[in-house]
């Protein structure tokens, strides 16, 4: 492995084509997939972009790791899959009876693998933003990052930012990479993907997506979000910072009775045409990226700070030695 790293920083060393060179360093220790890019056209920039298709990828999946994928079959065999499948979409009516999958697969609902997106903006060189789009199975065995995401696209921030028009308007740019991203994705839920170990058909069907709240209102239009305080700011309710306040956990809330009642934005965006993303329900909600608003805010996070400072989280055999 230090041989390995060691050659890896080589590039570093170069005056010119460092990612040249790290690529062929990367190949040659064969860490390469052996998965075509897709290029597409973006009208809004006038360029080709490219991704690893969703197809591609779960295809390469399906045949070589398929328990990256399939829920329960690093424990069990296929039967396992298929009756952890069941139970997935059969616990999943409660929360969302009306995505299509009831519909159009109510007899193979066994072979309906749920998948989620993920869009987050990052930052790349010198702090310049870079958004990504990746994807992965809901109920992946491995709790890594590396076995759960896999990467679609990512477009520097250079290429959209001036297209930036308000989370309500949207971003033309990032509206027609989420449109090739929206025909990939219903392919593999429509069509589906052959696994050739199991001989069969697997859809993947889409039941969220993830990211920080300016990821969501971006991706979704959201004119309901978390910048419009004290005016209504939830995705998910008509909650406010006035007479319907956010901050109210209360068994009787009044942003309660409101969950779910309208749309939170005023036009649908491209992703919102993936059969399950109809509606809000389809922006999940990342307890990591809430850590900032209400009781984590306000409470949570002083608490912690205190105990902090009262030495709750040293060793015992420290605290011993400080007596000292």
């Amino acid at each position: 492995m230090h041989n390995e790293i060691t050659q890896l920083g080589q590039a570093h060393t170069l005056l010119a084509h460092k990612e040249d060179h790290f690529i062929r360093a990367v190949m040659d220790m064969g860490e390469i997939l052996p998965l075509p890019l897709h290029s597409f056209w973006l009208e809004t920039i006038q360029k080709q972009h490219h991704c690893v298709s969703v197809e591609c990828v779960a295809a390469y999946l399906l045949e070589f790791h398929p328990a990256k994928l399939l829920p329960g079959l690093s424990t069990g065999n296929i039967e396992h899959v298929h009756d952890t499948l069941r139970r997935f979409w059969k616990a999943y009516r409660n929360l969302n009876p009306d995505h299509d999958i009831y519909t159009r697969f109510p007899e193979s609902l066994h072979l309906c693998v749920p998948c989620k997106l993920h869009s987050d903006e990052g930052t790349g060189l010198r702090k310049s933003a870079v958004m990504q789009y990746s994807w992965g199975g809901v109920m992946a065995d491995a709790a890594n990052s590396f076995d759960r995401y896999f990467f679609w696209c990512s477009i520097l921030g250079e290429e959209y930012k001036k297209a930036h028009s308000g989370y309500e308007a949207g971003n033309k740019v990032l509206d027609e990479i989420c449109e090739e991203l929206v025909r990939q994705c219903r392919t593999v839920y429509f069509t589906g993907v052959r696994s050739p170990p199991f001989d069969c058909v697997f859809h993947l069907a889409w039941v969220g997506l993830e990211g920080d709240l300016p990821a969501l209102a971006r991706a979704f239009r959201c004119k309901r979000n978390f910048a419009c305080a004290p005016n209504q700011l939830c995705y998910w309710c008509l909650a406010d910072d006035v007479s319907v306040p956010f901050t109210d956990n209360g068994s009787t809330a009044a942003w309660r009775g409101t969950v779910h009642q309208t749309r939170p934005w005023t036009s649908r965006c491209p992703l919102s045409w993936i059969p399950g993303a109809e509606t809000e329900l389809f922006l999940t909600k990342d307890i990591f990226h809430l850590c900032h608003l209400g009781a984590v805010r306000g409470f949570a996070v002083n608490v912690l700070c205190y105990l902090v400072r009262m030495n709750y989280f040293v060793s015992r055999q420290l605290r011993t030695m400080a007596t000292f």
